[in-house]
């Protein structure tokens, strides 16, 4: 079952806050949410994507979306340079760097 540490989840939302626009307000429920065993994560951080910014953590790794109805060339830039880094980081974390 995927799940982060403190750590990890911490630093998933400072590229919440940075690239996404999340409120730093939800840290403490994400960070809480992201560190329990469970089957996969989905989590609304919402920011510049609106009520459909999503970030999931599954087997295969963590990603993000929004809601197709609120794309514009600027967020689904926003998007990819998130996902991009959110890739980076999910194999850094199985590798066990830091």
């Amino acid at each position: 079952m995927p799940k982060l540490t403190t750590q990890q989840a911490n630093e998933v939302y400072d590229l919440l806050v940075l690239i996404g626009g999340a409120h730093e307000y939800y840290r403490t429920g994400f960070v809480e949410y992201f560190t329990e065993d469970d089957y996969s994560h989905e989590y609304r951080f919402m920011g510049h994507f609106g009520i459909g910014g999503k970030v999931r953590l599954e087997y295969r790794g963590l990603s993000a979306d929004y809601y197709h109805e609120y794309r514009t060339p600027e967020l689904d830039r926003r998007m990819k340079v998130l996902n991009v880094a959110l890739s980076e980081m999910w194999n850094r974390f199985k590798k066990g760097e830091k």
